[in-house]
């Protein structure tokens, strides 16, 4: 088990780049503004109150797992 842990973390830290970042903090983007606001015109407040939460998952947990692999695993 130890060792596909190992190996599931190496392969994220050789294959994480700019572009994986660009694209997740665009989809956290894209959550917050669109998909959130088209929610509410719809009256989805649970719905909308999820979207909220995943999109600033998204934006944020994209930096910090961007920053560990780069900074602090190699």
């Amino acid at each position: 088990m130890v060792e596909v842990i190992k190996m599931l973390a190496d392969n994220v830290v050789h294959n994480i780049s700019f572009t994986t970042l660009a694209v997740f903090i665009l989809s956290g983007i894209y959550l917050l503004t669109i998909d959130r606001l088209d929610l509410s015109i719809k009256g989805l407040k649970t719905e909308e109150k999820a979207v909220t939460i995943i999109g600033i998952l998204y934006i944020f947990g994209s930096l910090a797992v961007f920053v560990f692999f780069r900074y602090f695993v190699i």
